[in-house]
């Protein structure tokens, strides 16, 4: 060793015992000690290229924390214990390797401690040895974790490594003032690919993950009993996830996920919430709802629901979820939490006691924006049409092997599986915006549901949906649930642009009655509530509208081929509309909906909405309005008037003034 140099070049340190770096040999003695003389000399730990093998050390005893269970802190210590200020280096993440031995159920982790200052660690891999072997067996019996840490209020930088192969977590770092994670890879782990609690500031960027059965990027705040309890900030972006659960940020203020893309999760793409432990004992995972969030222009296809891949998660299914999470039992509230509280009208922001059930203190979800999003199903399932009615399993996608808790599987994959809500937002809120995102073959495309109560009677203050497109659902466009008041406007829903749904008809009918279970906005209220739509463009549904209180605005479209005679069995492209929609509610594009017709899809005639005149041609419906263009006084029979314009009175093609359409007058004295 050069005592010049800040570096300890763990090959030539150890005594008479160097370590070897072959893959074979047992490097255990030779790590530790360096480790141990660069804490005391301040250096870092260079691990030049090669593969490190070390082991759990039976009987060294030492203290873990561990945020899930902190009644165990006497569980054998990591092989490799640090502390202090401490600093990993290696060639390269392929290149440099260090290879943890942790299939003897000794509970402890890979390299860890409870007193860090500062972490630094660069351009090294982490192995662990799940499936070696055969051996598929993982939890915390076995290795807690590759990294397992707690930290004394300092800063992380975790850059440029690989973590691979873990039985339980793969980076878990409790407590910090600063964290960033960049340009990493990990891959197969059967819990947690990067677990953060109570940091600061934390970034997570420009990563890469894959086969990781619990969430890939875990970001919990457990301390907001803090006088600051919006004193984080937290930004995760650019991140790829492929076969994996995805983002989970609980107890989130401040927080950014964008740009993120996300292929075939489970469970969940992307969670912000708060959670209940799954110990007894063990500190709440996020005791507040989140407030000051930005999910944008992430890009997720394929979501399964949960227990395909991860029993325990059941039937959990959403690309973007926001409110109480309980990921443990699969609920999508906390019993005994106050989720639902009432707001203070002066400082929202100031809180007396977070964790008080009985208190008035909760303001619910705050500034919520979920906008420029891309979330889609592309892939087929079992007793399906696109599939001849037959199974299908996943090694029929011809992706290789997808790795479970329990190793390589491939799942029977039902229409069930893949038939989930693409956003899902539950709680009491203030300030919610859903805006340009793009929904492509979901259960139910955009789901509001606000429980609990706020002041002035009412469960949320300010939801805005806007300029969505939602191509393709199977039961609901927009689904809102309890009191509130919401705008919709302009938003394209076409809801079964392919004729997947049993009720639909060959030549674009539906079967009568069938309104109900395929609708393009179910306001399932029954009272307080209203929900404003406006300028939106409806095609290929059931129905536009289920459930009551309604205020329709101008501009809303409809591509649909009504019948002039028949009921509503007899229209083409949509089945019912809401009452009063020939008069006053919107327009009526004609289009052929008849997949047999050589013009299918085509519009048959554009509705003049102006003209000097009564058209001339073209589909009109009773109630259309078409304004006059060439106002100037009219005489007729000792009569002074204008003609504002013209109403539609009769549904065809016949163009006769007196008979279809009558005038609009306005009588000059």
């Amino acid at each position: 060793m050069d005592n010049n140099s800040n570096i300890i070049n763990v090959k030539d340190y150890y005594e008479n015992k160097n370590a070897i770096g072959d893959g074979i040999t047992d490097d255990t003695a030779a790590i530790r000690r360096a480790i141990k003389i660069a804490k005391a000399s301040g250096k870092a730990v260079y691990f030049p290229a090669g593969i490190y093998r070390y082991f759990p050390q039976a009987g060294l005893i030492e203290p873990i924390d561990d945020p899930e269970n902190p009644q165990q802190y006497s569980k054998e210590g990591p092989a490799l214990p640090i502390s202090g200020n401490v600093t990993l280096l290696g060639d390269g993440m392929l290149k440099s390797v260090l290879y943890f031995e942790d299939e003897y159920g000794t509970g402890s982790a890979g390299i860890g401690g409870v007193d860090v200052c500062n972490l630094t660690i660069n351009a090294l891999g982490f192995n662990g040895s799940w499936g070696n072997n055969g051996n598929w067996s993982g939890g915390r019996d076995k290795a807690r974790h590759l990294l397992g840490v707690t930290m004394l209020d300092g800063e992380l930088r975790i850059t440029d490594c690989r973590f691979s192969n873990s039985r339980y977590m793969m980076a878990s770092i409790w407590r910090g003032k600063t964290a960033i994670v960049t340009g990493c890879q990990f891959d197969r782990s059967v819990a947690d690919g990067i677990r953060l609690i109570n940091f600061k500031r934390v970034i997570v960027a420009n990563n890469n993950f894959s086969f990781i059965n619990d969430d890939c990027i875990a970001v919990h705040v457990t301390d907001d009993i803090n006088p600051a309890v919006v004193d984080h900030s937290i930004c995760i972006s650019n991140n790829t996830i492929t076969d994996s659960q995805g983002i989970c940020a609980l107890g989130a203020k401040n927080t950014v996920i964008e740009g993120n893309t996300l292929v075939r999760p489970h469970a969940r793409a992307i969670a912000v919430g708060m959670d209940t432990p799954a110990i007894s004992g063990a500190a709440q995972e996020g005791s507040q709802v989140p407030m000051n969030i930005i999910i944008k222009g992430n890009t997720v296809s394929d979501v399964f629901r949960g227990k395909v891949f991860a029993p325990d998660t059941g039937n959990i299914q959403q690309y973007i979820y926001i409110g109480g999470i309980n990921l443990h039992t699969g609920s999508t509230t906390i019993p005994g939490k106050p989720i639902n509280g009432k707001i203070t009208p002066i400082e929202p922001y100031l809180y007396e006691s977070n964790l008080d059930i009985n208190g008035s203190i909760y303001p619910g979800a705050f500034s919520i924006t979920i906008t420029e999003n891309i979330l889609t199903r592309t892939l087929p399932a079992s007793s399906t049409l696109e599939n001849n009615n037959s199974d299908f399993f996943y090694a029929d996608y011809h992706y290789g092997n997808r790795y479970a808790r329990n190793g390589p599987v491939s799942p029977k994959i039902l229409h069930s599986d893949l038939n989930c809500t693409g956003i899902n937002v539950i709680g009491t809120l203030t300030n919610l915006l859903i805006s340009g995102n793009q929904l492509t073959n979901m259960g139910t495309s955009i789901s509001v549901a606000v429980t609990g109560s706020l002041s002035l009677n009412s469960d949320s203050w300010n939801i805005k949906i806007s300029n969505n497109i939602l191509h393709g659902f199977s039961e609901k466009g927009v689904y809102l649930n309890s009191k509130m008041a919401v705008e919709i406007q302009n938003c394209i829903f076409n809801g079964d642009p392919y004729f997947k749904k049993s009720n639909r008809l060959a030549n674009g009918r539906w079967v009568a009655g069938t309104g109900a279970e395929h609708t393009c906005i179910h306001n399932n209220n029954t009272g307080n509530s209203v929900v404003h739509a406006a300028g939106n463009l409806f095609k290929n549904a059931a129905s536009i509208s289920q459930g009551s209180a309604f205020i329709w605005g101008a501009d809303n479209k409809m591509m649909c081929l009504p019948a002039f005679s028949g009921g509503e069995a007899m229209n083409q492209g949509i089945m019912n509309f809401p009452s009063g929609w020939f008069s006053s509610v919107g327009v009526i594009i004609p289009t052929d909906c008849d997949p047999s017709s050589e013009n299918f899809d085509a519009i048959k005639s554009v509705p003049g909405t102006s003209g000097a005149s009564i058209p001339s041609s073209g589909i009109y419906y009773r109630g259309f309005y078409r304004r006059n263009l060439v106002i100037s006084p009219i005489t007729a029979n000792g009569q002074s008037y204008y003609v504002r314009g013209w109403l539609r009175v009769t549904n065809g093609e016949n163009h006769v003034l007196g008979t279809d359409w009558i005038e609009d007058r306005i009588s000059i004295q």
